[in-house]
């Protein structure tokens, strides 16, 4: 018996030892998403299901802004197109996709009702200028810094929790391809 405990805590002791080696190892998957002042800003790739998010953020607000965008890179890995039908936040009291194609020579910010579509093993940027999640209504304004929960979900069943980021609206470059 005194002998299975010496053995058990040497496994144990070992374990140990490995795990923390293991975590060095599993760094999470980062890619560029733009810049501040030349300096890359690196985000972390998050996996639900057969979709990858990257990067989720929205531009600071200033005082009295009432509405607001949010931009991320979407990519599935599946072999079927799966659309973002919507997307929920506390932080505010709508949330609409949308898209701002040229119509007839002038940009229009339209509501997408059957939803984004991410090719299959292809990849969309949500981004201004093009597809976004419009924030309408926010509760409070957006802080540099901060961040806020956001929650989407896809045509496939697919749910993602995200937290999005706030970034200084004077300072961001945006990186699309």
């Amino acid at each position: 018996m005194a002998r299975l405990g010496v053995m058990g805590c040497a496994a144990l002791a070992l374990l140990a030892m490995a795990v923390p080696a293991l975590a060095e190892d599993a760094k999470p998957e980062m890619e560029v998403i733009g810049d501040i002042g030349g300096v890359p800003i690196k985000a972390a790739v998050q996996t639900f299901g057969p979709i990858r998010v990257v990067g989720p953020f929205s531009r600071s607000t200033n005082p009295g802004a009432h509405v607001a965008g949010v931009y991320m890179k979407l990519e599935n890995t599946s072999d079927k197109e799966i659309r973002l039908l919507n997307a929920a936040t506390d932080a505010a009291r709508d949330v609409l996709l949308h898209d701002m194609p040229m119509i007839e020579g002038v940009v229009t910010m339209t509501p997408v009702s059957e939803g984004i579509p991410i090719p299959a093993h292809g990849r969309i940027d949500l981004h201004p200028g093009g597809y976004h999640i419009m924030l309408s209504g926010l509760v409070k304004p957006l802080q540099p810094g901060r961040n806020f929960p956001m929650t989407l979900a896809f045509s496939d069943g697919t749910k993602a929790d995200l937290s999005v980021n706030v970034w200084d609206i004077q300072q961001l470059q945006i990186t699309t391809q």
